[in-house]
């Protein structure tokens, strides 16, 4: 059903076109994703959240409510629960791997997030404490990227290699990396 949306109203038919298809078939997780996505390409993320949760209540075995959601928070740095929805899409999902890898990038962020706001603004340190929680952090992502690096080996799907490097070496483990 993709089609070139050139103006203004070729996005409006475009997303009524899907809105009508999604009434048809709201079973179908390609129309709902394409309904869904439609409205991400358009910022318009509260449309994508109602979405979300008319399509999880109705089909509760869906794991694509819990992408789209995990995915709009992840966008606005709310790893913690962004990390609780992707927790949610069960293995063999379609998209499961890119959940994977995204839970492992919202845990190496809020590390990232945590070293920046507790390193020494001279020094770049951080106490001793902190720094051992900081690589706890990178250690809970570093689980997730090396899952990742089973699932998808040769990174033909998510590039997960460079973060897993920088994690090896950021927590002592540079022989791994």
């Amino acid at each position: 059903m993709r089609m070139s949306q050139k103006t203004a109203a070729d996005s409006a038919k475009y997303i009524n076109d899907m809105k009508e298809l999604y009434k048809q078939y709201p079973e179908n997780d390609q129309v709902y994703g394409g309904l869904a996505d439609a409205y991400l390409q358009h910022g318009n993320n509260a449309e994508v959240l109602r979405l979300a949760d008319e399509h999880q209540a109705q089909f509760p075995q869906s794991p694509l409510p819990h992408i789209y959601r995990a995915f709009l928070l992840m966008q606005d740095k709310k790893y913690d629960e962004s990390i609780a929805e992707f927790d949610k899409v069960p293995e063999g999902a379609p998209a499961y791997m890119q959940c994977v890898f995204n839970r492992a990038v919202c845990k190496y962020n809020k590390a990232a997030d945590f070293n920046e706001a507790n390193s020494d603004l001279r020094t770049g340190k951080m106490t001793p404490a902190n720094e051992a929680k900081y690589k706890e952090m990178l250690k809970s992502a570093q689980l997730d990227f090396e899952k990742c690096q089973q699932l998808d080996p040769d990174q033909m799907t998510v590039k997960w290699g460079y973060l897993l490097k920088n994690i090896y070496l950021a927590t002592d483990q540079k022989e791994k990396a």
